[in-house]
């Protein structure tokens, strides 16, 4: 039975390989430092503070829309009218 835990395939095995012997280097040298980190973490940050309420706008007109869609259909409004 084959161990299927790991990959067995030597194409995948020296990319894992390179992989973490680039990023040991990188941590090693200081080469890839926190700021880097904290720049992708500012853009996140930034994306999340305009989407969050940008998105809370576009619900609110959709909600006044589908209220108003309902208020001009409904049956009281139709029957008032005709009295």
């Amino acid at each position: 039975m084959q161990n299927t835990r790991y990959p067995s395939n030597p194409a995948i095995l020296s990319t894992l390989y390179r992989g973490r012997v680039t990023l040991r280097r990188r941590l090693h040298d200081g080469s890839m430092t926190s700021a880097a980190r904290w720049n992708v973490a500012s853009s996140i940050v930034r994306a999340w503070v305009i989407a969050l309420p940008a998105s809370g706008l576009v619900a609110a007109r959709f909600y006044d829309l589908a209220r108003l869609r309902v208020a001009l259909l409904s049956p009281e409004r139709s029957e008032r009218g005709r009295g």
